[in-house]
């Protein structure tokens, strides 16, 4: 009986440890099944990781060479139209300047905001879009300047500028001297200008929706046929133009848009939807207004 019994439990612990080498060999297969995964998962992540390096590498290295490129190619023709005085320039002159608008509107698509900063003064100051030089200005139409911050790093002395018909949504200007210059046909949703100065200059037919002008001298601004629907503005309006202007949710009252006046200086303000949704004087002649017609005014 104690044989039997014997047997029996010996059959018993070897079938408890055939089952416990079961569970083991189980257990390290998984260990080495998810040992595997696991390494196999880091091992796609660093390749992932090394390929986007490379991949940044590559797009800083495309976007340096691109701008040398760009710099050495202008400086044969910025040098012929250097001969050229601001007022009258010889025939050929329009040749030079379809070839710089060209390589720089190429040029923009592919390089970064720095290299757009750097691109931008070299353009001003070799007077390319400056508005008192005619002669030489470029036509920049289409030009994508969006989320460029220009402060007093360099000065950022900008007056008589001509960005006529560019994208610069949310552009950024801090300390920056803006007087004369000429944004018209711009697009400029979501712009700053702080502690700045924006004197006499020309926002016809622009997009100054959601911009801020903060602290930055805004008299004499031309503002006709623009859009300025939830604009903020620190100062007053003063000697400024504003035909056909929307001024919708503007932080000017329309107290302020129509009968503000310093020093016998007042604000032209025709067919202006104001900042409360009114209405100001209605006339006629300038419902339809183009740039010829304002000069006459």
């Amino acid at each position: 009986m104690k044989y039997i019994f014997k047997r029996q439990r010996n059959r018993n612990d070897v079938r408890c440890l055939k089952r416990i080498q079961l569970i083991i060999s189980g257990c390290l297969t998984m260990i080495v099944g998810i040992f595997t995964i696991v390494y196999t998962m880091q091992q796609s992540q660093l390749a992932e990781q090394n390929s986007l390096k490379e991949t940044l590498a590559a797009e800083i290295l495309h976007e340096q060479v691109i701008f040398e490129d760009y710099l050495n190619d202008m400086l044969e023709n910025v040098f012929r139209l250097s001969k050229c005085n601001c007022s009258e320039c010889g025939l050929n002159s329009d040749r030079f300047k379809q070839h710089i608008r060209i390589k720089t509107l190429n040029a923009l698509t592919q390089i970064n905001l720095d290299q757009k900063k750097r691109l931008l003064f070299f353009l001003y100051d070799n007077k390319l879009i400056h508005s008192n030089c005619p002669s030489r200005l470029i036509d920049l139409t289409g030009a994508d300047f969006s989320y460029l911050q220009l402060s007093n790093e360099r000065d950022c002395n900008l007056c008589n500028i001509s960005l006529r018909n560019i994208v610069a949504n949310s552009i950024e200007f801090i300390n920056c001297d803006l007087s004369y210059s000429d944004f018209s046909g711009s697009n400029l949703i979501g712009a700053k200008f702080k502690n700045s100065r924006t004197g006499r200059s020309i926002f016809m037919n622009t997009n100054l929706t959601n911009s801020i002008f903060l602290d930055t001298n805004i008299v004499g601004l031309w503002l006709n046929n623009s859009i300025l629907i939830n604009t903020k503005f620190s100062r007053p309006p003063l000697d400024m133009k504003l035909y056909n202007t929307d001024l919708l949710a503007s932080s000017w009252s329309s107290e302020q848009i129509i009968h503000f006046s310093f020093d016998e200086q007042f604000n032209s303000v025709y067919n202006t939807r104001l900042s409360d949704g009114t209405f100001s004087q209605i006339d006629s002649k300038q419902l339809v207004f183009d740039e010829g017609a304002e000069l006459g005014v």
